[in-house]
């Protein structure tokens, strides 16, 4: 785009130079028709306004373009804004719901745990009531068979 610019400057340039430099042939008279009718007047006066219309056009039509692009940017930034903005409040939901799946599983890991705990507690319990129970049994076992061995050698010595 730069260098069409630069071209085009420089065609303008070389158009205003033509013209200074042969400004006596510019403004000789000629009779041009125009179809229906024919008038003196100088050609070169008339070709230069064509040039500078023209070029006025393409000054104009530039400024469109460029104006309407500023333009449709803007508004692409707007569109875009906007979507970062949904898109910010969907992953912040998207937070919110994990906090609360987190929440859930957490107290139902804690559930889980308390109940994990009093069975085993139970079980210690009833291992120990076992325990206790097997040691009695045994002590009164043994207590037994110390008897009948102390009956039974005192048997022995009489």
């Amino acid at each position: 785009m730069k260098v069409f610019s630069l071209l085009l400057l420089l065609a303008l340039v070389a158009t205003a130079g033509l013209a200074f430099n042969n400004w006596h042939i510019f403004i000789t008279p000629t009779e041009l028709s125009f179809g229906f009718t024919t008038a003196t007047v100088p050609l070169g006066l008339i070709l230069l306004g064509i040039v500078i219309f023209i070029t006025v056009l393409f000054l104009i039509e530039i400024v469109y373009l460029q104006s309407s692009a500023l333009l449709e940017v803007h508004n692409h930034a707007r569109e875009l804004k906007a979507s970062r903005k949904l898109i910010e409040q969907g992953e912040s939901s998207n937070f919110t719901e994990l906090y609360k799946f987190l929440e859930v599983e957490l107290a139902k890991q804690t559930t889980l745990r308390e109940r994990m705990k009093s069975e085993m507690l139970e079980k210690v319990d009833q291992f120990e009531n076992n325990l206790y129970g097997f040691i009695k049994h045994s002590e009164k076992s043994l207590s037994s068979r110390i008897g009948e061995l102390d009956g039974h050698q005192k048997n022995q010595n009489r």
